[in-house]
């Protein structure tokens, strides 16, 4: 598993650590957002910044939103979950049904 799932999975074993005490889509996405761009800054060819493409059509197709949706896939996530903290874990959710299938 390569460096930006590796943190992932310990940011959902301990978001509290990470995140202050809470469970946050919008933080997770923050968080994705500034670790692929440091690695893009360290290295240009890094395989990591091109780590979750693919996930945005996942989770479009998951939801059946299809490829005109013009949402994020954490905009997405969090529509249709009434709270943050359950849209954290089905992030959780989807990611691990996204790895399985394409690693």
């Amino acid at each position: 598993m390569n460096g930006i799932f590796r943190v992932l999975y310990e940011i959902r074993k301990k978001p509290a650590l990470y995140f202050g005490g809470r469970k946050s889509l919008s933080l997770i996405r923050a968080f994705i957002n500034g670790y692929l761009e440091k690695q893009r800054e360290i290295d240009p060819d890094c395989h990591d910044t091109f780590a979750l493409n693919g996930f945005q059509e996942f989770v479009q197709n998951k939801y059946g939103l299809g490829t005109m949706c013009v949402q994020s896939w954490d905009r997405i996530i969090d529509f249709y979950n009434s709270s943050d903290d359950m849209a954290f874990d089905t992030f959780y959710e989807l990611l691990d049904e996204f790895l399985s299938n394409n690693i």
